[in-house]
């Protein structure tokens, strides 16, 4: 059970304000700080953002609240971020998820960037971007390649800035089904919660994600932008072996805004930054529409492929202006009808 109670200020509970100083976090640039009663809670909240932790205290950040036993039986654990719609939730992994929810509608995709629902990899300085639906073998991919040599950027959110289109690593934890489970590279034991988030209807419950944390299965995780190396859309899987075959740039570009998940929360302006800046990319960057082969393929084969895609040049540049002036237009047109998450 979940309840929304709208925004809760600090007239309404000064003795929620009361809390004294919680763990700080940096996200893109942007500090924030989350305040908790719970130990529970923030042990969640670090296992899945450890990696945003910072070491010293971050000067006016942006302050959330996880509370556990807000004083209602049914929905004892509360999620609050000022100025925003605010949750009581019946499990802590409602919490959880609803937070997460929180940080990324509220604010992160309110930032000048293009949020992708990518994984990204550096290898030699410059960013694969793996682009697919839920489903679509992103989180396979990414931990088969973990021992080949290539950076951890991200698994879920590929952030690229409007400013000229470098990729910012978002190294959240890995939130893995239990098909992952098992796989060369994966570890036995691993923390998990109920992530409400994911849950479609007709579900019983909601899935279980294990919280792998991505220094478990990366040499190296990324800390500074990148420039992009290719762009890979994700179409299924191969019965063989990784296969690999140029995308027109004009198509990718419908592909890739359709993967974006904030384009709602951009301005006017921002989505036409958001658009010249992809249609720039895609001018002098590859993309490819990739098939990752079956989980027994040899992963040095399959990085060498990866790796391969970066010495390609695109193609079909032809009509990539003109697809996105149409882009633009979608984008306007889905924004008028779209109703956002939070206030």
């Amino acid at each position: 059970m979940i309840r929304c109670v709208k925004d809760i200020s600090p007239e309404a509970d000064r003795e929620l304000w009361a809390l004294p100083p919680g763990a700080g976090y940096r996200f893109l640039g942007r500090p924030f700080e989350v305040r908790s009663n719970s130990n529970r809670l923030t042990r969640l909240v670090d296992d899945i953002y450890g990696a945003f932790r910072s070491p010293v205290p971050l000067p006016d950040p942006v302050v959330t609240y996880l509370l556990e036993d807000g004083g209602d039986r049914e929905t004892p654990y509360s999620t609050i971020d000022p100025g925003f719609d605010s949750f009581l939730c019946s499990e802590p992994g409602r919490a959880i998820s609803f937070w997460g929810a929180q940080l990324m509608c509220d604010h992160l995709f309110r930032l000048p960037f293009l949020f992708l629902h990518g994984a990204a990899l550096e290898k030699a300085g410059r960013v694969f971007v793996f682009a697919g639906e839920s489903g679509g073998g992103k989180t396979t991919l990414i931990i088969a390649l973990g021992k080949e040599g290539f950076s951890f950027f991200s698994d879920e959110f590929a952030p690229l800035s409007l400013d000229g289109g470098e990729v910012h690593p978002f190294p959240r934890s890995l939130l893995l089904g239990g098909e992952n489970l098992g796989r060369p590279g994966v570890p036995g034991e691993l923390p998990f919660f109920f992530d409400y988030q994911e849950q479609r209807p007709g579900d019983p419950e909601p899935p279980r994600r294990f919280i792998l944390a991505p220094e478990k299965v990366f040499p190296a995780i990324g800390r500074s932008p990148a420039p992009p190396a290719a762009f890979c859309l994700l179409d299924g899987f191969s019965d063989t072996a990784t296969a690999a075959r140029p995308l027109p740039a004009g198509r990718a570009l419908e592909m890739i805004l359709k993967s974006a998940v904030n384009t709602g929360y951009l301005d006017p302006a921002a989505a036409v930054r958001a658009v010249e800046m992809l249609t720039g990319l895609l001018s002098r960057v590859p993309a490819i529409l990739l098939r990752p082969g079956p989980p027994g393929e040899d992963p040095a084969a399959r990085a060498r492929v990866i790796e391969g895609l970066a010495l390609g040049s695109p193609v079909g540049v032809g009509d990539l202006e003109k697809i996105g002036r149409r882009c633009l237009a979608i984008l306007e047109q889905e924004k008028n009808q779209s109703t956002n998450y939070t206030n």
